[in-house]
């Protein structure tokens, strides 16, 4: 029954690509058709002419361009443009009455009107079809290679003439298929004119010849790119590369090698890597490190890096190595406001007529973008998103990840990628590096101030301990000093009220608390003598300058009681008392110096 139904969708599948296929218009004629083959590296690049006659009634919108069978499936790219260079829109579609064949619907730039010509040229480039013939060689040997394809140019239309010319890497051959009329003149091979062809014409032809030039492929190209908008686009690729010429038969010999200069025709032992001009920070490195065999040529249009891998390639023989390089970043991304456009290259050069059998595009953007919207230079088989994180992220940043495969020289296109970005989110990173270093430091001060000593050092615990000792004594003489100022102001309300017994009992509880503030002293005098004799010594001038300044506040006591009662006159008692407040004043600055010093 599985089967019934999978017969039965392969059918209708079918009958849809006939209802929709085209089929060639009669009234089309090549008046004229002439291509160019160049068959002088590992790819082949085909252009043909093609001058187009209308002969029916009608206006003609579009026509038909097919591909050879034989290299349909290795086509890596196709253009057509029109008489006035312009590129003309093309579109893949299908023959009704030759289903199996590649065909393209190319449109004019306007409508070809009825008995009006008009010329388009059509180039296309195909990988992998020319192959290593033999497939293996031993060192010493040659390379030679086989092209097989078309002596006419296939075409869905009549042609009234047609012509080839075939471009080789050498003048060496050792066959080719003779369709007549067909001349050689040394690595030219000329096939035609050929007239009054029929649709679809076929005749095979088969091209054996030497080819040393480099048969390099890629097998994979990863690019990285990583905006930054503070002035510098990061971009790294890496790189596989694989010979995909003749085989090396036998062993390899560096000694006979670097001897013989016959050896290796084939060979690759470098090649020139095109950087952009403002590339700057350049490496070249594999799984080893860095390649120091390279070399850096600057020019205005671009930057030369010269790639020495570590050994010769030969037939089969692959590398690995990955290169990077920085670009400033006003060169390739434009803003209006918050949205911006980075405006790149898909691939860039690696070498020469290169072959990428995959190519991984990832894009790394600030963190922060949106409303991303990526925009290839042509279609690609595989889009994706994802995040990458990395120093002083917080949500990670947008990549945007594309595949393309089978991609040749003329895929160095570039492509657009839109989001919007606010300028505010730059000082999202510099905040948070402000942040860590304070609370980093804001740890080490808490971490210095811990004790992780399993028993307490005991000069440390003195010397905590006289600190505390010390500063109790501080305190307790400045509790004197404050009675003391009290002291002098009793003194003075003594004066003006004449109030005998307030006065003396003011003075007697000031001088009570004075003398027990002098006791305290004293105590800790005692526990300090113990721990810091020095420090001790010091405290027990302090305690007789106290002792001074007890007295002198006694003395002035009594002389403020004898002015009051009358007992001394006036004049008497003002000489008493600035004699005593000079001695006061003295005695408390040397008091106050000793304080200082403790």
């Amino acid at each position: 029954m599985a089967r019934f139904w999978i017969v039965v969708g392969l059918v209708l599948l079918s009958s849809l690509s006939v209802l929709y296929a085209e089929e060639p218009d009669e009234k089309i004629l090549i008046t004229r058709a002439s291509r160019e083959l160049d068959l002088t590296s590992q790819v082949v690049k085909q252009g043909v002419s093609l001058t187009i006659l209308n002969e029916g009634d009608l206006p003609a919108n579009s026509f038909l361009y097919t591909v050879d069978n034989v290299m349909s499936d290795k086509l890596a790219y196709i253009e057509a443009k029109g008489k006035t260079k312009e590129s003309l829109s093309l579109e893949k579609t299908t023959v009704g009455s030759h289903p199996g064949v590649m065909t393209y619907r190319i449109d004019f730039a306007s409508p070809l009107t009825p008995k009006e010509t008009t010329n388009v040229v059509v180039n296309t480039v195909f990988s992998r079809v020319i192959a290593a013939f033999p497939k293996e060689i031993t060192q010493f040997e040659k390379q030679f290679v086989q092209f097989v394809g078309n002596a006419y140019v296939f075409l869905p239309y009549r042609s009234k003439t047609q012509n080839t010319e075939i471009k080789l890497s050498s003048s060496n051959i050792e066959s080719y298929t003779r369709v007549s009329p067909v001349t050689s003149d040394g690595a030219k091979i000329s096939y035609g004119p050929y007239t009054d062809l029929a649709p679809f014409s076929n005749a095979r032809m088969t091209l054996h010849y030497e080819n040393n030039n480099p048969f390099l492929t890629i097998k994979s190209f990863e690019r990285v790119i990583q905006v930054s908008h503070w002035g510098v686009i990061q971009v790294e690729e890496h790189i596989r590369v694989h010979h995909s010429g003749a085989l090396l038969k036998g062993s390899f010999s560096r000694f006979d090698y670097q001897r013989n200069p016959n050896s290796g025709h084939s060979a690759v032992k470098s090649y020139t890597t095109l950087l952009p001009a403002a590339a700057q920070d350049v490496y070249y490195r594999d799984e080893i490190g860095n390649i120091s065999t390279s070399h850096l040529r600057n020019s205005e249009d671009y930057t030369e890096l010269i790639i020495r891998p570590r050994f010769p390639l030969f037939g089969g023989w692959q590398t690995y190595y990955y290169i990077g390089y920085n670009v400033p970043t006003y060169e390739y991304l434009y803003h209006q406001a918050s949205h911006f456009v980075l405006d790149m290259r898909f691939v860039d050069h690696v070498y020469d007529d290169q072959v990428i059998d995959e190519a991984t595009v990832k894009i790394i953007l600030p963190e922060g973008s949106k409303n991303i919207n990526f925009l290839p230079p042509y279609p690609v088989h595989d889009q994706a998103t994802s995040v990458h994180s990395t120093y002083l992220d917080t949500v990670g940043r947008p990549v945007i990840i594309a595949k393309a495969y089978n991609l040749v020289e003329q895929h160095i296109l570039n492509f657009q990628l839109e989001y919007d970005f606010e300028s505010y989110l730059l000082l999202q990173e510099p905040f948070l590096l402000i942040g860590a270093l304070f609370l980093f430091f804001l740890f080490i001060i808490f971490l210095v101030r811990l004790d992780f000593s399993i028993t307490k050092d005991p000069e440390v615990v003195a010397r905590q301990q006289a600190a505390v000792l010390k500063e109790n004594i501080v305190n307790f003489v400045d509790s004197r000093f404050r009675l003391v100022d009290q002291f002098l102001g009793a003194v003075e309300s003594f004066k003006k009220s004449k109030n005998h017994r307030a006065f003396n009992s003011t003075c007697s509880d000031t001088l009570e608390r004075f003398a027990a503030y002098g006791k305290n002293i004293e105590a800790q005098q005692d526990q300090l003598r113990k721990i810091d004799n020095e420090a001790s010594t010091k405290v027990t001038t302090i305690v007789k300058k106290m002792t001074e300044i007890s007295d002198i506040l006694s003395q002035l006591r009594s002389q403020a009681d004898a002015a009051v009662s009358g007992r001394t006159s006036q004049q008497a008692y003002a000489k008493e008392e600035d004699a005593s407040k000079k001695k006061l004043k003295q005695s408390r600055s040397e008091v106050e110096s000793l304080v200082q010093t403790l």
